[in-house]
């Protein structure tokens, strides 16, 4: 019995240095947890400063999808302004309007005024009922071609 608390304070005191860390290994402990946070601050500001690029690019693309939009419209408008001078100077180059009836002359007309309507131009519509109005006064028509051909090319420029 005696033997045994003879190596009981060896034993413990064994245990407790194996526990025990030296100052060697706690200063290197502490340099890579030093240098892991200054990675990871490090990151993080890579990161935010991708999140902030990532939004303006989103801002960009938002911008260019408005502008895409707005050349869409213009498209839209300058097809419509080419089919009303289409149905109007075809027919006029084939001579088919000299030949037509005067039922086939008002359902052109008709189609004329339903395309002039899809314009949405306020004075290309102005200037048709112009036509009407005039009982068809050369003056009126040529006011009308004019401001065909010309919405035509301010759409097509971008200022329609």
């Amino acid at each position: 019995m005696d033997r045994i608390p003879r190596f009981l304070p060896l034993l413990l005191a064994s245990v407790l240095l194996a526990a025990c860390v030296s100052r060697g290994q706690f200063d290197q402990v502490s340099t890579d947890l030093a240098a892991a946070q200054q990675r990871a601050d490090s990151l993080q500001a890579e990161l935010d400063a991708l999140k902030a690029e990532a939004a303006t690019l989103r801002e960009d693309l938002a911008s260019s999808e408005e502008q895409v939009a707005g050349y869409e419209d213009k498209i839209a408008q300058a097809a419509a302004r080419a089919r009303v001078i289409e149905s109007i100077f075809l027919p006029a180059i084939r001579g088919e309007i000299y030949a037509m009836s005067q039922a086939e002359a008002a359902s052109l007309f008709l189609e004329w005024g339903r395309l002039v309507d899809e314009t949405g131009d306020q004075r290309l519509k102005d200037s048709f009922q112009a036509i009407l109005d005039t009982g068809f006064a050369t003056d009126s028509v040529v006011d009308f071609l004019t401001n065909c051909i010309d919405g035509l090319m301010q759409s097509l420029e971008g200022e329609a």
